[in-house]
């Protein structure tokens, strides 16, 4: 077995809305802010105060037999949590379509900086 980590980003625009529940999603606008959205299990709501988009981000722990079966699993799971919460939430997308984007953090790099740690004073020339 294979577990590997994944941040998955699962966009869509909102299906017909009632007066009410527009009322109720731009009043909590400010908490659905993409600028302090985060990546989390539970997932995060994003959307923009014209109603019109929304984007759920979540990082979710995948197992697999191998790394392929993680990866084409990760997207499935990603777009079926978010048609739970969107359901949870009293909403839907229009069409019942969704885009799923990954990116697996399992493969990225960090490389360490070589060399002797600069002081802010070199690197601002003061």
């Amino acid at each position: 077995m294979e577990t590997r980590r994944y941040r998955i980003i699962v966009r869509g625009r909102f299906g017909a809305l009632t007066e009410e529940r527009k009322a109720a999603l731009l009043a909590d606008a400010p908490a659905h802010d993409a600028l302090k959205a985060q990546f989390t299990e539970g997932g995060t709501l994003t959307y923009d105060r014209a109603l019109a988009f929304f984007a759920f981000r979540y990082q979710l722990d995948v197992e697999g037999e191998s790394a392929d079966a993680c990866d084409a699993e990760a997207p499935v799971i990603g777009e079926l949590k978010a048609l739970e919460d969107l359901e949870r939430l009293g909403l839907a997308a229009r069409g019942g379509e969704l885009t799923v984007s990954v990116t697996c953090l399992s493969e990225m790099r960090t490389e360490r900086r070589k060399g002797p740690k600069r002081s802010p004073a070199a690197t601002t020339g003061a």
